[in-house]
């Protein structure tokens, strides 16, 4: 690997390793681009959407993976975010992002603390009532990624398909389904007044009519207008979910600090070869690569490979070190300066490190032949090719010759991962996705026991029993597809512009709301949250 763009005293992985390793995650990378029978991989069921039902051990996780989400405030991996809750005397949540500078990281810092700060003061008997001024931190603070989904979810061509299949299905749960769709189309909008800075967002959710019997796994209008309304409920979660710990944990809430690790440079453009002949020679000769490519892979897909092996290594394939691994690395470097640090409460929850969206393939390689013994949050399998481990510094105190062996095995291990997946990619002639890293599947609220299936929502939940609430039971058949979950000002008055922190109360502020005047400094009330017919949460459950 070409070390330009690395300090002096970083200690490079062997070359030829090097090559051979960004070969296999290049080729592994332009198969599942361009193979046309690839197949998605289903959501791993213990992935923690929502702690409903749950462990403690995997509510806490939840909670550490929730705390990640709200802070990957754009689309795109950048920042994406990793958090460990550690407890090197009092409480300390350490965290960090993907490709974030360090002005941007001391604003995350001063969001999350606040987040903290204000369920953290507030009395047990008001928790409920600071819902709303909670969840308009996170969306403010969102904004951007929210605005991309709502773009998505809006977009015509997918919505009028939608409408013309339920209309196409001439029945009376079709048509009402296209009537609700349409609704849409009121509810989920930017107004005109974004060149201003201070859009009005409508966000709605709907249940399984409009979507009944379509296939999650392929990338269908159906498919992203499910992705969106989950990844747009998905806020709602969270903040549930951080309150239900609140209730738990309390000394999660008080008396901490946060601690941010800035994120890795980008290395210089591996020296790799750019032809798949030239790659597969590099295979093992007993693997028989060659004679699997002739006849397994047809020439126009051996041309795409190529071709795609050829565009990421124009001058664009810097890789970086993953926020999980940004994180790894920096507690691993704090214990070998001093005494062990401990996570919080680890002999009940483990060493866990929580993340914004599921752990990627070479993460999840990586972190799986690590003696470190830190669990992380389950892969979606995808592979991104601008990926690397964690440097190794040639400065006192580090054994270098340890970590470069350990480095070195991890590597090893993970290229001969990487080759029988191209070998089992190849000869099956399929390669393994997942249409979106982050899950589409929505879950229930948190606390609520058992959550299996159901097509509608409950009718017995209230905003005053949001931790034992129930999944099951149906609401009436007059009960909308589409119903709002709230109008927020996301710039704050009109004329004012947005910032990260620029929410309505300021970053420092923690007091707490009280219940009887739950509604934020800027409207959002828990009633504009509650069906007031029914007093039930505006939230959907869908299929796992």
């Amino acid at each position: 690997m070409s070390t330009d763009d690395l300090s002096s005293n970083i200690v490079p992985l062997d070359a030829g390793l090097s090559l051979k390793f960004y070969e296999a995650v290049l080729l592994l990378y332009s198969l599942k681009e361009v193979k046309f029978e690839a197949k998605s991989v289903k959501e791993p069921e213990a992935d923690l959407e929502s702690d409903t039902g749950r462990s403690s051990r995997d509510s806490f996780r939840c909670f550490v993976n929730k705390l990640g989400q709200i802070c990957d405030s754009e689309l795109r991996g950048k920042t994406v975010t990793a958090f460990a809750v550690l407890q090197p005397g009092g409480i300390q949540y350490r965290f960090a992002s993907n490709q974030r500078t360090n002005e941007e990281l001391q604003d995350v810092k001063k969001y999350i603390t606040n987040i903290l700060g204000i369920l953290g003061s507030t009395p047990d008997d008001q928790l409920n009532g600071v819902f709303g001024a909670a969840l308009e931190r996170v969306i403010s603070f969102n904004r951007p990624a929210i605005q991309q989904q709502i773009k998505n979810l809006t977009k015509q061509e997918g919505m009028n398909h939608c409408v013309k299949v339920c209309q196409e299905e001439d029945t009376s749960e079709g048509r009402k389904a296209a009537l609700d769709i349409n609704t849409l189309r009121r509810f989920a909008w930017l107004s005109e007044r974004e060149e201003r800075g201070g859009p009005s967002l409508k966000i709605c959710f709907m249940r399984d009519k409009a979507r009944a019997d379509r296939d999650p796994n392929s990338k269908t209008p159906w498919s992203e207008l499910r992705h969106a309304f989950s990844r747009l409920q998905s806020y709602n979660i969270a903040v549930r979910t951080l309150i239900s710990m609140r209730r738990r944990r309390r000394e999660l809430f008080e008396d901490f600090e946060v601690v941010p690790v800035p994120s890795s440079v980008r290395s210089g453009c591996p020296n790799v070869r750019r032809t798949l002949d030239g790659i597969i020679k590099r295979f093992p000769e007993q693997m028989k690569m060659a004679q699997a490519c002739h006849t397994n892979l047809p020439e126009e897909q051996r041309g795409a490979v190529e071709n795609k092996i050829k565009a990421c290594t124009k001058g664009k394939f810097k890789p970086y070190v993953h926020a999980e691994l940004v994180l790894l690395d920096s507690i691993l470097t704090e214990q070998r300066e001093g005494e062990p640090l401990r996570f919080f409460a680890e002999a009940d929850y483990d060493r866990y490190i929580g993340c914004s969206k599921p752990t990627c393939r070479l993460c999840k390689l990586y972190i799986d032949n690590h003696p470190s013994g830190v669990e992380f949050r389950h892969g979606h399998c995808n592979v991104y090719h601008e990926w690397r481990a964690p440097d190794i510094y040639n400065e006192d105190g580090v054994n270098v010759a340890e970590a470069m062996k350990t480095r070195q095995d991890i590597h090893y291990r993970m290229l001969e991962t990487l080759r029988q997946t191209i070998k089992r990619w190849i000869t099956d002639n399929v390669a393994e996705r997942k249409l979106h890293d982050s899950n589409t599947n929505a879950t229930s609220y948190i606390g609520g026991g058992s959550s299996t299936y159901n097509a509608h929502l409950s009718a017995q939940a209230s905003p005053d029993n949001m931790d034992c609430m129930s999944t099951m039971g149906a609401v009436d058949d007059s009960d909308d597809v589409a119903t709002m979950f709230g109008g927020l000002s996301l710039g704050g008055d009109s004329g004012q512009s947005w910032s990260p922190t620029s929410v309505s109360r300021s970053s420092q502020d923690t007091t707490p709301v009280q219940e009887d005047k739950a509604g934020s400094p800027r409207g959002l009330s828990m009633e504009s949250l509650i069906d007031k017919k029914r007093r039930r949460p505006l939230i959907i459950e869908v299929e796992e």
